[in-house]
């Protein structure tokens, strides 16, 4: 199995034991989910592990560099950049991401969910994991 093979299937025992399902409509040609959820998940899986491909930190950066005519050569394979104002810009990117972290009502937050059903619980509780993946996977923190 390739390396993206077992990460995948990694990913996606982690993804059904989180979620009971597991994400929907993997397109090999692209290597991505169609399915939003799935994918925003894919993308968080990828930068825990410290995987450079489907970052969308690096995505929005490069998209962001290129329309101010930052050079976009990298060192090697190192996820570092030749051009020291590229390697800068980039620095300060993560910098202002890293400094934005969002705080999320607990799952089982009584203030939040004031209902005393279980399944609405449950589905809070989802509901409050689902948003955790979709901000970590726009590369943006959620407070512990």
């Amino acid at each position: 199995m390739s390396a993206l093979g077992e990460r995948r299937a990694g990913f996606e025992e982690a993804y059904h034991l989180q979620f009971g399902r597991l994400p929907q409509n993997w397109n090999e040609a692209q290597g991505k989910y169609f399915d939003a959820h799935g994918q925003g998940a894919w993308w968080a899986w990828c930068a825990a592990l410290g995987v450079i491909e489907n970052d969308p930190r690096r995505t929005a950066f490069e998209a962001w560099a290129d329309a101010h005519h930052l050079p976009l050569q990298r060192m090697g394979r190192t996820p570092h950049y030749e051009h020291a104002d590229t390697q800068g810009a980039w620095i300060g990117w993560n910098a202002a991401l890293d400094s934005v972290v969002i705080e999320l009502p607990a799952p089982d937050s009584t203030d939040a969910n004031p209902t005393t059903s279980t399944d609405c619980d449950s589905g809070f509780a989802r509901g409050v994991s689902a948003c955790r993946v979709a901000i970590n996977a726009a590369g943006l923190k959620v407070k512990p």
